[in-house]
């Protein structure tokens, strides 16, 4: 199944999301009220920008004081091999997503990850594994770290 599909079969009353290189964000509406959707898509490849952008939505739910629950997308090869990525700090960033994730399960926002792809080690830590609850399609994989790392 691919995210399209997996999303309509969730939230098939009312769905709204975009989808920017590998950086997914939307809402949903069910019986139960709003949902936020915030991840990754297409076996993202995590880097500052990716990892900066899933915060920023993770924050901007906070900030509405709401207890919006909110859904993770999880479909990455994990972090991005770049030595640019290194230098400025990768693990610095997911540090803050991971604690980004942690605060929004403080405040009470219901959460949970579902795996659609992949979800391999530093991508899927600082964000995917930090949910409430993980879920995976039947055909995802989860590792611990890709040979090529």
């Amino acid at each position: 199944m691919n995210t399209e599909q997996v999303l309509n079969a969730l939230f098939p009353d009312q769905l709204k999301y975009e989808i920017d290189g590998y950086f997914i964000k939307g809402q949903a509406t069910t019986v139960q009220g709003d949902v936020r959707i915030i991840g990754t898509v297409n076996s993202a490849p995590i880097n500052q920008d990716i990892a900066i952008k899933i915060a920023d939505e993770i924050l901007d739910v906070i900030r509405l004081g709401e207890k919006t629950p909110v859904v993770f997308i999880v479909d990455t090869q994990g972090q991005a091999l770049s030595r640019t990525d290194e230098v400025l700090c990768l693990n610095r960033t997911f540090a803050h997503l991971a604690s980004c994730v942690d605060l929004l399960r403080r405040e009470q926002h219901p959460n949970f990850s579902l795996i659609l792809g992949e979800a391999v080690s530093g991508g899927f830590l600082s964000y995917g594994l930090m949910a409430n609850e993980i879920y995976a399609l039947d055909e995802s994989q989860v590792k611990v770290m890709d040979l090529n790392a």
